[in-house]
């Protein structure tokens, strides 16, 4: 299996804004959309993300993401 960066010249991501979708005191839901560049700059692709951060005793962390990235 080749590579995403060897396929498509994946050089890298920037997220295109973060968005609260939902707010439950210990954990958040983020929406955080982002694109994927080649190294002069042209674009790839942009996909939908959703982020799951979580506070615990130990502080805060992702605890998981949905992408429709491939």
């Amino acid at each position: 299996m080749v590579a995403i960066r060897e396929r498509t010249g994946w050089d890298h991501s920037e997220s295109d804004h973060k968005r609260v979708i939902h707010d439950l005191g210990d954990k958040v839901h983020l929406d955080v959309p982002f694109t994927r560049y080649q190294a002069d700059g042209s674009v790839i692709g942009v996909y939908p993300a959703v982020y799951l951060v979580v506070e615990t005793p130990e502080g805060s962390g992702i605890q998981c993401r949905s992408s429709a990235a491939p």
